[in-house]
């Protein structure tokens, strides 16, 4: 099951993607999608060190009775960093793109509880996915540079 990040282009993306098509060859095109989500991949993983989301926010302490119920039956004093436990969630970010197509993701079951939350298991969102300024930013001058301007 799993989460990835699969943004809806707006109309003015869209035209960008358009007009690229102009002056890229499509291996250039799938070279230049690599390289936009093997940068998101590598911002999404960084995330987990600075524990916030895409915006900034830093992400809410955990605060279950079970999980500090957990971390004390390992031996554990401290908790483990947030969605940091063992690096599962974090070390299976990944991305797939092609000329048209740039996912990042993870495959993980639990990895859409952690990114939307689940107000049942008392479980708050911690969202590791999605586009911070820095990326729209680093994403702006990968273009330019597959563009040679």
């Amino acid at each position: 099951m799993g989460i990835k990040l699969d943004l809806e282009p707006t109309k003015d993306a869209e035209r960008i993607l358009k007009e690229l098509g102009k002056f890229l060859t499509k291996k250039q095109h799938v070279r230049m999608n690599n390289s936009i989500a093997a940068m998101l991949t590598s911002s999404t993983k960084i995330r987990f060190i600075d524990k916030k989301d895409p915006r900034g926010n830093s992400w809410k302490n955990w605060n279950s009775p079970n999980y500090r119920a957990r971390q004390n039956a390992r031996g554990r004093n401290e908790p483990a960093s947030i969605l940091t436990d063992k690096g599962n969630l974090r070390d299976t970010i990944t991305y797939r793109a092609d000329k048209n197509t740039m996912v990042v993701g993870s495959k993980l079951d639990y990895a859409g509880t952690m990114q939307v939350g689940n107000s049942d298991l008392n479980i708050l969102a911690r969202p590791f996915l999605g586009l911070s300024k820095e990326d729209q930013e680093d994403i702006y001058e990968i273009i330019k540079n597959y563009l040679g301007s």
